[in-house]
């Protein structure tokens, strides 16, 4: 009996031992997310066409008016924040059914941070420092930012990457190596015009980014600047009995930057960027929406300048982009925004140039109808303006058409 007891004894002061650790292990979570709908009209002016094939693009477009009438499932969201001692995590999903593995298709946010003190480290996937915009659009191609005419916000805008950030008294400093291979077009294309397609991509560094913002009072301010570096790899270009391969080294960076003043109801923001080759980046959004393969998007290129068959130099795209926008708070139930903004690139590829614009603007108010339920009626234009095409002697440009749309984002939190 007397062991017996003591054994009780013992285990009871095992469990009195145990019970605050396993308290202090114990994790704080909760949960939220919104569901956001679309309800659109999109009037489509497509892009020239040369109708009777004379090397000059004729007025050949087309004119397609659409509905969309859909959840917003960019922008819907589930997420669960998690909190244990000197760590969190945060977990977003969205409801998208992308076919294959598109890991950001369907996980918005998967990653967790240690806090050791001076700063904290984060690995996972989350935004990028880049991803900075400045638009209160809400548009029909998925709301939130207009990084296609000329918005900080970098296209994928999340990626999986190992960061470290550091607070202080007016802003924070971050630096994040991030997965090369993913928030850009990695493949140099074909597109049956400068015809080339390489075999292979590889990477011997990540993408890095590093990004300072400060706050001073009602002004806030932002610079940003990434870059990155791969190889595009030609396996036995000369077609002979010796399996060689040829490299080229793609380099691709961007630099931004943004400002926001805020007075009272009213704040007015102003961006800018310029890069190399930001489509291998990964920071310009992706194509020209409703344009379809008839437009040549300027991209990096690998060359054969002396038309051996053999590929032996490189191009890149310069390019650059500015925005502006303003809102203005009328009361607890209503809030306008307005802005807009232009983006260039420019390739030069062996005596032709290419040059593509794109601008956008739009209009909005957003209406709060309960706590946690806005509608925001806007209406708005993506013009793609022109492609223009120039040789020695030659300039052709091609009307790329225009969207202009109007209607309402619906948004409802849980």
């Amino acid at each position: 009996m007397k062991k017996a007891l003591i054994a009780l004894m013992a285990l009871a002061l095992v469990a009195a031992f145990a019970m605050p650790a396993a308290a202090a292990e114990k994790s704080e979570v909760s949960f939220g997310g919104y569901v956001a709908f679309d309800t659109w009209v999109v009037d489509a002016d497509e892009p020239a066409l040369d109708m009777d094939g004379d090397g000059v693009f004729d007025d050949g477009a087309y004119d397609d008016t659409d509905l969309i009438w859909q959840q917003d499932a960019i922008c819907s969201r589930f997420n669960a924040s998690f909190k244990r001692e000197n760590f969190t995590g945060f977990v977003e999903i969205r409801p998208r059914t992308d076919s294959g593995s598109n890991q950001e298709a369907q996980i918005r946010h998967f990653y967790a941070e240690w806090n050791f003190g001076p700063g904290y480290l984060l690995i996972g996937q989350t935004w990028a420092p880049s991803f900075m915009p400045i638009s209160s659009s809400v548009g029909p191609y998925g709301g939130g930012c207009s990084g296609d005419a000329g918005d900080t916000g970098y296209g994928s805008g999340r990626d999986p990457m190992i960061q470290l950030r550091f607070p202080f008294s007016i802003g924070q400093f971050q630096l994040a190596f991030m997965d090369p291979t993913q928030g850009g077009s990695r493949n140099i294309p074909d597109d049956g015009v400068l015809g080339n397609v390489s075999d292979d991509e590889d990477y011997m560094l990540p993408r890095v980014e590093a990004k300072l913002g400060l706050n001073f009072g009602p002004v806030a301010f932002n610079i940003c600047g990434g870059w990155l570096e791969y190889e595009e790899v030609y396996r036995n270009q000369d077609l002979d009995n010796d399996l060689d391969e040829t490299e080229f080294d793609v380099e691709a960076w961007i630099a931004a930057a943004n400002i926001k003043f805020t007075g009272g109801p009213f704040s007015i923001a102003m961006s800018g960027w310029v890069g190399e080759n930001p489509m291998e980046y990964g920071y310009f959004g992706g194509t020209e929406r409703g344009s379809g393969a008839q437009v040549l998007m300027p991209t990096a290129w690998i060359e054969d300048r002396d038309g051996d068959g053999i590929f032996e130099t490189s191009a890149d795209v310069d390019a650059w982009g500015a925005y502006i926008s303003a809102t203005f708070k009328l009361n607890d139930m209503v809030s306008f925004a307005a802005g807009g903004g232009t983006r260039e690139f420019e390739g030069d590829y062996d005596g032709l140039t290419i040059t593509d614009e794109t601008t956008h603007y739009y209009v909005n108010a957003t209406i709060t109808l309960a706590e946690g339920f806005t509608i925001t009626p806007e209406i708005g234009e993506y013009d793609y303006d022109t492609t223009d095409f120039d040789t020695p002697g030659n300039s052709v440009s091609q009307d790329e058409g225009d969207d202009f749309y109007y209607g309402i984002w619906w948004k409802m939190n849980f």
